[in-house]
């Protein structure tokens, strides 16, 4: 079938819906709700992706549309939007066989095969030697070799349920460091806002060291003048001490004065007859 257009589905992150021409093989190969796997069609340099598992949502006459039946990673979606070639349609996930890759020539096996994959391939059927018993897993005896087949339908799930818990994981971990980031700036608000305070502290600080200083010199200034005036008034008490023993003595010389003339007066009055 022939892909259109992929559009990403409204307020469900990972998900597209696929329009596909099914002109080529009619819309009644096709019914709602179908489970499909989707596989990009091949050619002589390399084989086609996979595309992955999904759901038909609606049937025409010469298209259907269909969504994917889990999260897709951006490289996943991009793999889709951008393919050309036509698309391969299987209700069931084609199984593993030995004799599919049998007959493949051995260039092809190395251009289509991870490195990693390709003596086994290689080496399937076939008897090991040395070197080769040494890149295949240790349960390989020395004799013909027959690989593992793989269940690529539990391999798929098994890898987007890793996926889907490294990505809760990197969702969690990326929520604690915005946190993190937020508390940082917060931190450096916070000390920002304590530098200018430390500043402005510092400020008055040196204002009021410098009034501690002026006050400091006035105190010690009207603790000399105290002095002074302290000593000038010691010896104005002594010399009003001095002028009021003076006036008492000068009060009681009058006094006795006084007192004498009284006296004599008196004397002469009682001499002097009438």
């Amino acid at each position: 079938c022939e892909k259109q257009k992929a559009t990403p589905v409204a307020g469900k992150e990972g998900f597209v819906q696929v329009g596909v021409n099914t002109a080529a093989v009619g819309a009644n190969a096709f019914t709602m709700k179908t489970l499909l796997y989707a596989f990009e069609e091949g050619d002589e340099q390399g084989p086609g992706n996979y595309l992955g598992e999904f759901r038909v949502s609606a049937v025409s006459d010469t298209k259907i549309e269909i969504i994917n039946t889990s999260k897709m990673s951006v490289h996943e979606i991009k793999q889709i939007t951008d393919s050309r070639a036509p698309w391969l349609f299987y209700e069931m996930m084609p199984s593993d066989q030995h004799e599919l890759f049998a007959d493949m020539p051995e260039d092809r096996k190395k251009t289509w095969l991870p490195k990693a994959s390709v003596v086994e391939y290689l080496q399937d059927g076939q008897p090991l030697d040395a070197n080769a018993l040494k890149q295949l897993p240790a349960e390989a005896e020395d004799k013909n070799y027959h690989r593992n087949l793989r269940d690529y339908l539990e391999i798929f799930r098994t890898c987007e349920m890793h996926r889907s818990l490294f990505n809760d994981k990197y969702a969690s971990v990326s929520r604690d460091v915005a946190y993190l980031n937020a508390a940082l700036q917060d931190a450096r608000e916070q000390e920002q806002f304590a530098e200018r305070t430390n500043a402005g502290l510092k400020t008055d600080l040196a204002w009021e060291t410098k009034e501690l200083k002026a006050v400091a010199k006035h105190l010690e200034n009207l603790r000399s003048m105290f002095g002074n005036n302290e000593q000038a008034v010691q010896a104005a008490l002594a010399e009003s001490l001095k002028l009021a023993k003076e006036i008492a003595r000068m009060q009681k010389e009058a006094a006795d004065r006084i007192e004498q003339r009284t006296r004599n007066n008196m004397a002469q009055m009682g001499s002097n007859p009438n």
